[in-house]
């Protein structure tokens, strides 16, 4: 049994991050870790810091956000310690993975930024990646920053009706008249 509480958080992030297979962000740990009352969202940052530190994970700024995902010294280390890990906190990890997946994967994998290039113009930049791959990135300058606002907080939402669209469109037969 493990008598320390933050030995007994960072075999649960490990574990978590292994069981997402694709990482997570810290919305996505913080929502298991301090949402289901675990620990505070402070004693979570620290617990990752540490985890950072040792090299048991490693970090990775992606627009804006953070994922973290588990080394292999992690991955050892947690194979050692895996079973001091209580039952009941096990179940609910696989869980909440299970559950969040898709919007996990969603999450980790649709960007959307945008940049002032000039007084009155803006850059919006949106992304789909799926696993390590860049399926789409579209630029489109827009002319005033609450466009490409608009463009950057629908394209979470529309990125897939956007990407069947172009490959509909693009992989069709031209029409002939």
């Amino acid at each position: 049994m493990i008598s320390n509480p933050f030995t007994l958080y960072k075999l649960m992030i490990l574990y978590m991050l292994k069981t997402s297979e694709i990482g997570l962000n810290t919305s996505q740990i913080s929502d298991f870790m301090v949402m289901k009352d675990y620990t505070q969202f402070l004693t979570q940052q620290q617990v990752l810091s540490e985890l950072l530190e040792t090299d048991l994970i490693h970090h990775q700024k992606v627009e804006g956000q953070t994922i973290y995902s588990i080394t292999e010294v992690g991955e050892k280390t947690l194979a050692c310690f895996q079973d001091d890990i209580p039952t009941a906190v096990i179940k609910d990890i696989k869980r909440y993975i299970k559950e969040n997946i898709s919007v996990i994967r969603n999450e980790l994998s649709v960007f959307s930024s945008y940049t002032q290039i000039s007084e009155k113009k803006y850059l919006s930049e949106c992304i789909i990646n799926e696993q390590d791959e860049q399926l789409l990135e579209i630029r489109i300058c827009l002319p005033g920053k609450d466009l490409a606002e608009t463009v950057s907080q629908n394209w979470k939402a529309k990125s897939q009706q956007v990407y069947e669209m172009l490959l509909n469109q693009l992989l069709s037969s031209p029409d002939k008249e």
